[in-house]
């Protein structure tokens, strides 16, 4: 039998929208955009295909009210990809501006996003973003594979 659910809801008196979607393994990711008022926040959202288990993690929060804990992630363009333990690697673009971050599954949502690489010269490859049990490595235009610990 199949049920609707709720994957993202947000606040009262605000637009949600959602974009970016993709699978990987056997999760559903997407970015949940949220905007109101002064704030406008994103947050990278997956959903297990086959159990049903949602976590997300803020990946962006532009409010006059922030705090320096939180992330503030390019986010114009996402491309991720999750890990078998639903870790999720993503590269957030606004055009030239780039970072690859982190975000660790928690047993509840997903961790804030950390920093593992930037470009501000916009030559990441969007699509080259990969992650495994140990790593997460993507590439540039110009060929150079980058490897990191997670």
């Amino acid at each position: 039998e199949r049920r609707p659910q709720v994957l993202y809801d947000g606040d009262v008196g605000t637009f949600t929208s959602a974009n970016s979607f993709a699978v990987s393994g056997n999760r559903l990711g997407f970015l949940a955009r949220q905007e109101g008022g002064v704030a406008e926040d994103s947050s990278f959202v997956w959903v297990n295909i086959r159990t049903r288990v949602v976590k997300s993690g803020q990946f962006n929060v532009a409010s006059p009210e922030n705090s320096p804990s939180d992330p503030v992630a390019p986010d114009a363009e996402v491309h991720f990809a999750i890990a078998p333990d639903g870790t999720a690697a993503l590269i957030g673009s606004d055009g030239q501006e780039q970072e690859v971050l982190l975000m660790r599954a928690l047993p509840s949502s997903l961790g804030k996003p950390r920093e593992l690489g930037s470009s501000s010269t916009g030559d990441i490859k969007l699509d080259s973003i990969a992650i495994t049990r140990t790593t997460v490595s993507w590439s540039t235009t110009g060929g150079v594979r980058h490897t990191v610990p997670r």
